[in-house]
Formats: structure tokens, C-alpha cells, sequence
């Protein structure tokens, strides 16, 4: 069965997920890299909830991947930020 906190979460990160691609990539230019693997996240918040009713294990698998998946992708976007920046600082003096 599913936990009261499960369902929390996935419907605050949807709620985030709205705010940050509405306005976080023309605002506060967040890399889509970045929204993807929160997205990732978001599946594993479902992953989760979804194994409270149906294939606990198939679910489990799937949530867990989805955490790896978004860690992966959370690493490239910081790298990629982390080389745009020092491309930028270069530059200038």
C-alpha cells in the first residue's frame, strides 16, 4: 500500500516541475539537462506510488533506475554548467 507521504511528494514535484519549465528555462536559464532528470525524479515518485497497488518488484526496479538515471544526468548538467562557466570567466579579466 501506498504512504500518504508518497503521494506528497509526487504532487510537489509536479507542482515544481511546472514552475521550473514555465519559467526556469527563459528566467532563470536552467539547463534542460537539468529538467530532464528532474522528470527522472518525477517518474521515481511514481514508480513509487505505483508499487503500493500493482508489480512491487517490477516497480521497485523501475523506481530505482529512474534515481540512477537522473543522478546520471544531474552530473552532466553540472559538468556542462561548470564548463560554460569557466569558458565565460576566461574571457574576461
Amino acid at each position: 500500500m501506498y504512504q500518504e507521504s508518497e503521494i506528497f511528494n509526487l504532487v510537489l514535484g509536479v507542482i515544481s516541475l511546472i514552475f521550473f519549465a514555465g519559467f526556469g528555462t527563459r528566467r532563470l536559464s536552467i539547463p534542460r539537462s537539468l529538467l530532464i532528470a528532474y522528470g527522472c525524479l518525477l517518474l521515481s515518485y511514481l514508480f513509487t506510488v505505483v508499487e503500493g497497488f500493482i508489480a512491487p518488484d517490477a516497480f521497485n526496479l523501475l523506481e530505482h533506475l529512474a534515481v540512477a538515471v537522473a543522478g546520471v544526468v544531474f552530473a552532466y548538467g553540472c559538468l556542462h554548467i561548470s564548463r560554460k562557466q569557466s569558458s565565460e570567466g576566461n574571457g574576461t579579466s
